[in-house]
């Protein structure tokens, strides 16, 4: 059986770093419970209620820079992660909520909100 967490945790509008910080603290303190999957709300990196400028402005492309430490803390904790985030895509920021673990993403779920 897969023990999964579902994460509430208040993060920060256009904070994208120090809301990466808390996810990964989050995971570290969930694998030591035994959560195998943490999940995490939509926008959970980037932080809500964004207009569609500040969502372009602080999406990134997946693997980028961010996505890519988050894969990095789940391998260092051994679980999954589903986080939401706002990937920077060719036509417009879309939302996305890859799933992470150590390796890169295995499934991609993509809404366009903006």
């Amino acid at each position: 059986m897969t023990h999964f967490a579902v994460a509430q945790y208040r993060s920060i509008r256009r904070e994208a770093e120090g809301n990466l910080e808390r996810i990964a603290a989050l995971l570290g303190e969930d694998a030591a419970q035994g959560v195998e999957l943490a999940v995490f709300a939509e926008w959970a990196l980037t932080g809500h209620f964004l207009s569609a400028d500040e969502a372009r402005s602080i999406a990134e492309p997946i693997p980028g820079p961010r996505t890519n430490r988050l894969v990095e803390a789940a391998r260092q904790t051994g679980s999954m992660a589903l986080v939401g985030t706002i990937e920077q895509a060719s036509d417009a920021s879309s939302t996305t909520a890859p799933f992470y673990w150590g390796r890169m993403e295995s499934a991609r779920s993509t809404a366009r909100h903006i």
